[in-house]
């Protein structure tokens, strides 16, 4: 009887340790150096871009569109070719959509929650203040601004997993193992 006790125990504890496991193991980490406003790649890799590059855009349409552009021409053939793929509504011509991206961006903005809303505007005005105040020398500016503008610029770190993760529709049952650790059923 002990020993039927003991192995109920260690499969138990075993159970809840991979439990906790699993748990600690897919939890994300609130202070991530990259920060996701959207599953849309392009999103988040402009709205970066402006704020490194133009601190102060866009309190018009001809500054969102210089931007626009600037930014376009950093991406390579592949990502703009996805981009226009993607985005609704685009009309083919020499560069980029500018109106159908800005109903995208609009768009996507409008779809996140408010707290998330509330992270990226704070996260936006930090990376701004940095670029436009005091903090950065005009040369230390000038080598940042180079540096997004380059075909070599940084880029975003993202996700390489593009669908939802799922359970398997049916899962092992009996007394069997059927693939549990510790493999076979009770012993006598």
């Amino acid at each position: 009887m002990l020993k039927w006790n003991k192995q109920i125990w260690q499969k138990w504890c075993l159970a809840l340790f991979v439990t906790f496991g699993l748990a600690a193991c897919s939890t994300t980490s609130s202070t991530n150096a990259s920060y996701v406003y959207t599953d849309s790649w392009w999103y988040d890799d402009y709205w970066y871009y402006q704020n490194h590059v133009y601190p102060n855009c866009c309190h018009g349409d001809g500054e969102f569109k210089n931007a626009v552009n600037s930014w376009w021409h950093t991406l390579d053939p592949d990502q703009q070719a996805e981009i226009k793929d993607k985005v609704d509504n685009w009309k083919e011509g020499l560069g980029p959509d500018v109106s159908a991206l800005k109903s995208d961006f609009n768009k996507k903005w409008q779809a996140l929650p408010p707290e998330k809303q509330q992270q990226i505007s704070e996260k936006r005005q930090e990376i701004q203040t940095q670029m436009g105040g005091n903090s950065l020398s005009s040369e230390q500016k000038k080598a940042v601004k180079t540096k997004w503008q380059s075909k070599n610029r940084p880029t975003l770190q993202r996700s390489q997993i593009h669908r939802p993760i799922r359970m398997p529709a049916s899962r092992p049952s009996g007394f069997g193992g059927g693939g549990r650790l510790g493999g076979g059923g009770l012993r006598r």
